[in-house]
């Protein structure tokens, strides 16, 4: 996958990279206001901080909030910060697929397909690619939850 990335993302590595990592990589540290802590953000860049506090949810707000705010603001992100979430929701969306959570009902895994696709419509024309690899994604998992019915 990744190389594939690579290929239509051009020097967009780093965030198709963080990406891969989840929404909030281990390696990247955070402090309890929500940012970058000042270790991370030495060992990492300001570049990355800052892509990184772009895509980061708001966990003060409830749940149903900060999905409404995703769906809202992803047409305002940098196209970095795009690229970032498209990967982001490709790994959930395949995870999703492969090794869904013991708890989650078909249900609620067809209500996060359904919600990923609402997001990623905010977060086109930045890969082709990568906006083909999340209809496949989305396809996928549609697909495991009929399966499982």
């Amino acid at each position: 996958m990744l190389d594939m990335q690579r290929r239509e993302a051009g020097d967009e590595v780093v965030p198709i990279l963080i990406g891969l990592q989840g929404e909030n990589p281990a390696c990247i540290r955070r402090d309890d206001d929500q940012r970058m802590d000042p270790g991370s953000q030495h060992a990492f860049g300001e570049e990355v901080a800052k892509l990184v506090e772009e895509v980061t949810d708001d966990k003060s707000l409830p749940k149903d909030e900060r999905k409404r705010l995703q769906i809202e603001e992803a047409p305002n992100k940098s196209d970095r910060a795009k690229i970032l979430k498209l990967a982001d929701k490709i790994s959930n969306l395949r995870d999703i697929a492969a090794s869904p959570p013991p708890d989650w009902s078909v249900k609620r895994r067809l209500e996060y397909v359904h919600w990923a696709r609402s997001v990623a419509q905010g977060l086109t024309g930045v890969s082709e690619g990568l906006e083909q690899e999340f209809d496949q994604a989305a396809k996928e998992a549609e697909h495991s939850a009929a399966v499982t019915r």
